[in-house]
């Protein structure tokens, strides 16, 4: 298997259906984005748009929804009992506000994460879809480097996958349907990694009496938490 290595500068913009483009993040020459081909650390879509490009090459193009995070679904919404976000007896307010992302645990095990939208008096409405779901992605910019990866660069790779997976990496995973690799987007990102709980261990702070509760997102509508 053949493993590439690219640096790239680009600019990501996003749109839904009926709405203007707008930036969500963008790499430069000093700070790229650097990946390896054959790794799932990408998109496969955008993977393969950039295999098309040579060094020094600049690309343009738009990955649709339905190749990039699928439609944003309304029964990934759901209402969580406020007691669930206590910590030493009391509300967490520091951590639990509109627009937080909070990592919580599926009853598969699987780490995702869920955005505050909403504070009401006995629950909270998270959202578990993928932050760009429901999202057209529009990449424009330049392939810096291109060249065959180091087996020290894949070894450390798969090492860095493993850590995010184990919840221990100050990771943001970007994969389809939250099962892919783990990487940051670079300077002036608005989807920047995020280091989840306390110590950046990735443990769900925020959940159960004194934080030492576990979150567990059945989706389809249904309650979906319970303490640990």
């Amino acid at each position: 298997m053949e493993h590439i290595y690219y640096d790239l500068s680009y600019s990501l913009s996003v749109s839904s259906e009926g709405s203007a483009p707008e930036l969500f993040e963008k790499t430069s020459s000093q700070r790229p984005f650097s990946f390896i081909t054959q790794m799932g650390m990408v998109l496969d879509k955008f993977e393969q748009e950039i295999l098309q490009i040579e060094e020094g090459g600049s690309f343009d193009f738009t990955i649709a929804c339905a190749d990039a995070y699928g439609e944003y679904l309304e029964e990934h919404v759901c209402e969580l009992d406020r007691s669930l976000f206590y910590r030493n007896g009391k509300f967490d307010d520091e951590h639990v506000f509109p627009g937080a992302v909070l990592p919580m645990v599926n009853e598969d095990g699987m780490r995702l994460d869920g955005i505050v939208k909403e504070i009401k008096p006995d629950t909270i409405v998270m959202d578990f879809n993928y932050l760009l779901a429901g999202k057209d992605l529009h990449f424009k910019g330049k392939v810096l480097t291109r060249r065959m990866a180091t087996e020290q660069e894949i070894q450390e790779q798969l090492q860095f996958t493993h850590a995010c997976h184990c919840g221990e990496g100050s990771c943001h995973c970007h994969g389809e349907e939250g099962k892919g690799e783990c990487h940051c987007h670079g300077e002036e990102s608005k989807g920047e990694c995020h280091c989840h709980g306390e110590e950046g261990k990735g443990e769900c702070h925020c959940h159960g009496d004194e934080g030492k509760g576990e979150c567990h997102c059945h989706g389809e509508g249904k309650e979906c938490c319970k303490n640990k």
